[in-house]
Order: structure tokens, then sequence, then C-alpha cells
């Protein structure tokens, strides 16, 4: 193939194209097509980067050595180096420059004025905004004749009219996104880790997005910003994901405020405006699809987003609730889960944020309401055994059966499970010693109870002790309704003719201590009392009994009896003892008197 005589120098930031356009205008032709076609070239395939006809042009033009400045289209992508450019991430039929840098083209380069000018390859990138030589705006050309011609020269030259009369566009630095994104066309991208594999356009498109959501919020309208906000917004987004994961995962996260402090959606679009709006509705694009994982991700470990929401398409598990969407989950009510939530010791306070507002793992929240579900209030537990109100007080004051939520608390009512009513009333059961005969002498435990006069914790301490010898259940009858007993029996254990108990001034004298220090070690379980009746049953008395003040006697000794019998003072023994390493087993504090062990001295 014959060398053109008349040829023109191929810039190493010049793009294919471009050279192309500049030696037909170099060789009196002022079409690039026409060209082309007096010497059986396809300017289309050369437009594309086809290699076979690149390097037929090259050929021509003496050129041997493209430097790594083909950019090849491939389907709707362009590859440059190994890096991967989508159709709107590349200017091919528009005139984009920087006016500085032609004016020095025309006033350096030789040969003819109209071939001097030449495109650079970082002029066709969307995402480089700024001439790195000049720190100028690039300026993007609308008259006529400048645009969708593919040919640069003749575009250059309807343009050198009004370059005169160009402005000097404003100052604007080269931003490190920038420099990032030319070094990459070369083939030198920076390693940024988390986005290694995405492609380049991908890569400045999610800078540019997450920096204008930064710097002009989440709603911003891209129509309504300038190159120089998009420049500003691409280095702030860079900024953020040059940081890794983590720093994204930050960035997602500060656009929740809205959600905490407002009365807003959990969707996407709610969350995180435009930046959502870009990878869910107007692209569908697989090299986006990390970054879509990671904001699924995010939103739903922070905020209560599950079925019935949407996040790139319905959301279909649930990793957090709140008293809100738990509410509607599980059908209990709202401020029942307010006060289990308080009540469990889950949240503090005074709760004032909104029911979509309290969270909690769903793991958590789930615990919490099997807590709930199929359980009973008081009345209907005692309904549900066959108690009655004196009797249900009794079963719960004395530990028998526990509400499932726990301590109980003002604030939230006590709820009980019907598994442990029913191993209750089982355990209860198991004490029968016989067949149920209706003939018999047995009788209901509430008939039992009042015809032997005595309480229902007499004779629950008498069952659950294995002391009754009469005891059947009737198979009719549910829950403790079904149990038997004989009230004779039970009114020969619980009945007294003599009192072996004491009086609490008895007690006391006997101790060589005050009445309300007996009381108080009374009141604290230390000493056991019993109510003891005459034979008639007419009146009731409470009596400590003489076995358990014995037994207290024998076990502990005041300080005060102890320093008499030693000749010392109270003072001065206590302080013996402490330096011995012995300390009360019962202080003033809780009885008003203090106590040693006698073990211990």
């Amino acid at each position: 193939m014959n060398r053109l005589s008349l040829t023109v120098p191929f810039h190493p930031q010049e793009t294919i194209p471009s050279f192309c356009s500049r030696l037909a205008v170099a060789n009196g032709i002022s079409s690039v097509m026409e060209f082309c076609w007096l010497l059986d070239l396809n300017h289309m395939r050369i437009i594309n980067g086809d290699v076979e006809e690149t390097e037929k042009l090259l050929q021509l033009a003496g050129v041997a050595d493209l430097a790594g400045r083909r950019l090849t289209k491939t389907g709707v992508f362009y590859d440059i180096n190994g890096e991967t450019l989508a159709r709107s991430s590349v200017v091919r039929g528009r005139l984009r420059y920087c006016p500085e840098c032609i004016r020095e083209d025309i006033d350096i380069q030789k040969g003819r004025p109209e071939t001097r000018p030449y495109g650079r390859l970082e002029w066709c990138m969307t995402s480089i905004r700024t001439c790195p030589k000049h720190e100028r705006l690039l300026y993007t050309a609308d008259g006529e004749g400048t645009v969708k011609s593919f040919d640069f020269a003749p575009m250059m030259i309807a343009e050198m009219a009004r370059l005169r009369d160009h402005r000097h566009p404003q100052l604007q630095p080269q931003s490190d996104f920038e420099l990032f994104f030319a070094r990459s066309l070369r083939g030198s991208r920076e390693k940024l880790g988390w986005l290694d594999d995405m492609p380049l356009y991908a890569v400045g498109r999610v800078c540019e997005w997450i920096g204008a959501t930064l710097l002009f919020g989440k709603t911003y309208l891209v129509e309504e910003l300038s190159e120089a906000d998009l420049a500003l917004a691409s280095q702030a987004g860079f900024d953020v994901v040059r940081t890794g994961q983590s720093g994204f995962e930050t960035f997602l996260r500060s656009m929740h405020v809205d959600f905490w402090v407002k009365k807003t959606h959990t969707g996407g679009r709610a969350l995180y405006g435009r930046l959502y709006e870009r990878l869910a509705y107007e692209s569908n694009d697989p090299a986006y699809s990390d970054i879509r994982t990671i904001m699924y991700n995010v939103a739903l470990d922070s905020l209560p987003i599950g079925p019935g929401d949407r996040m790139f398409g319905p959301v279909k598990e649930r990793r957090n609730h709140s008293i809100h969407s738990a509410a509607q989950e599980f059908r209990i009510h709202p401020k029942t889960l307010r006060k289990l939530l308080k009540n469990s010791q889950h949240v503090f306070g005074d709760l004032e944020p909104t029911d979509e507002r309290i969270v909690l793992p769903a793991n958590e929240m789930l615990a919490l309401v099997d807590r709930l579900r199929g359980n009973l209030s008081t009345a209907n537990a005692a309904e549900y055994i066959g108690a009655s109100r004196t009797l249900w007080s009794t079963l719960v004051l004395s530990g028998h059966v526990n509400s499932s939520l726990g301590a109980h608390d003002d604030a939230m009512y006590p709820l009980y499970r019907t598994s442990d009513l029913d191993s209750f009333v089982d355990k209860i059961k198991a004490f029968a010693t016989e067949d149920y005969d209706p003939s018999s002498a047995v009788t209901s435990l509430a008939n039992a109870i009042k015809r032997a006069n005595c309480k229902f914790s007499e004779v629950l301490d008498l069952l659950l002790g294995g002391k009754l010898k009469s005891v059947s259940v009737d198979p009719t009858k549910p829950g403790l309704r079904g149990l038997m007993l004989d009230h004779r029996e039970i009114s020969r254990h619980t009945r007294t003719t003599e009192s072996d108990g004491l009086s609490v001034r008895q007690a006391a004298a006997m101790l060589i201590t005050q009445d309300q220090v007996l009381r108080n070690l009374i009141k604290s379980g230390r000493l056991e009392i019993r109510n003891e009746r005459t034979s008639e049953k007419t009146r009731t008395y409470r009596r400590i009994t003489s076995l358990s003040l014995r037994e207290f006697i024998q076990n502990y000794v005041s300080i005060d009896r102890l320093a008499a019998n030693l000749n010392r003072t109270v003072v001065h023994l206590r302080r013996e003892l402490t330096e011995r390493g012995i300390y009360p087993a019962i202080t003033y504090e809780e009885v008003g008197a203090t106590f040693y062990r006698r073990s211990d001295l």
C-alpha cells in the first residue's frame, strides 16, 4: 500500500478519528468520509476502532505505533487498554475541547493552520471535565457544523471563527478523580480494592452520583448542575469510594438521618433519593450489582425494612423489626409491644420515638413476641386452671405459677403460658393417691378448704409435701376443679388445740432483744410463724414456732449478748471481730440488730 505524500503528525494524546480527519484536510479533502472512500477505507470502522481498518490508515500515514490510543467499540461498550467505557461515557459526535489548547496548537504546531489543532483522548470522556494543563473547564461546541459529523477538523474549522470570542472558561484545577480516570485510560489504574473489578465507566458514574448527593442533596436534579458542579461532585464521591467499602457504607448510613428524625418511608427512593433511582429505575446494568447489594444490605441491617417494602425489587426477608412492623406481622397492639420492650429493658426512658423508629433485630423481637403469643392474662389464666381469685393469688405469691415476662413491672401486666399452667396442674394431679370414687367423702379443693377452715397455702403445703393420703382426680372436670380431697384429713393436719408457739414478746424476751427486731426477723424469713387456732376455731393467732426460735438461738448470737457474756464493749468487740475477718451474718440495717453466726466465732 502506497504511503500518502501529505501527512500530519500523530500526537501522543490524539485520537484516531481526529488523526484521520486532519489527514483528509491536509490532502485537500474537506470530508473525512470522502477521504476514506477515495482510499478504500471504511470511515465508521475507523471511528469504532476496528483493528484491520486502523492498521490500513496508519500504513497510509506512515505511523507505526498507536501507543494505546485505540478506542474499540464492542457492542454498546468501548474498550481501551483493558478498561471498559459505556456509550454514554464517550463524546463522539460533538466537538469538546480546551480553547487554550487549541490556541496553542495553532500557534505552535506546523502545517496548514486548519490541520494544526487535534483532538485529545481525554476530551472524549464525559467524566473528565477539565484541562490538566490550563486548569480550565472543557468547552462543548453547539454551533452549526459541530454536531454529529464525527469529523474533527471541519468541526474545528467551523468553531475557529468563534474561538476568538470565547471568554476564558472558569478556573477549575484537575481533581484527583480526573487524574485517576486519565491514568486508567492509559492502562495505569489506581487500585481501590473493592471497586477494582468494576468497569471504569461505572466507577466514574458512582463517584458522580455519590458526590452530587453529598453536595447537592439526595433529591438533586442533574439538569440544574453545571459542568463545574459535576466536576466537584465526582471528586467528592471519589473521596468516599477510595476509603473502601466501609466508607461507602458509612455514607449510606448517613442518609438514614431523615428516617430517624422525620416521618419518611423506608423505601429505597425515600432513603437514598437519586442514587437509588439511578440504580433501580434508570439502569439495569449488572456493572452496578455490587453497589446495589451493598445498599440493600446496609438498609436491611440498619432499618426495619421487610416484606412489603422495595429495595431494588420486593424485599423478601426481614432483619430488623420496628414496633409498627412487629405489631402488623404478629397482630399485637403497638402499646403492648412498647410495654414489653420497656419491661424487658431493651428500650429505656420514655420511648419518645414513634412506633416506626423503635427498632430491634428481628430475632430478638421474635423472641419477645413469642412470650406473648398464646399467653393468657391473669383472669383468663385463673379460669384456665379453675382457680378462684384467692387461690390464684396464693399460687402467684408462693411462686407456683410465674409470668412468662419474667420480673413483674407495673408498665406491663403479667401473662402466662398455657404450657406452664398445664405443667403445674399435671404436677398437682400427680399427687393423686387413689382413683376417684363419687361415693367417697372427698370433695373439691375449694369446698375442702372451706369445711376444714384453713388456708389455700396450708393445703398446698400438705399436698406438695406428700402428707395427704386421700387425694383423687375427677376426670370429668378440667384443671384444679377435678382435684378431690378429704376435708377431715386436712382438718386433722391443720387443727391445733394447744399452742406450742411463742408470741413476739415472749420470743423477744428469750433473745433479749426488742420486739421490732423480732418482727424484722420474721419479715426477713429467718423465723417461722404459723397461724394457730383454738379448738373452737373462732380466732386465729400468729405465733413463732418454738422449733424455729431454738434453731435461731443455736445458730446466731447478737453482738450485744456476746459483748455482755465476754464483759467487753460492743465497739471494741466489733473492731476485734472485723480484724479477725469475722463479719455479721445479719446486719443492723436488715433487722435493727447485729447477729453473728456462732459457727464463725
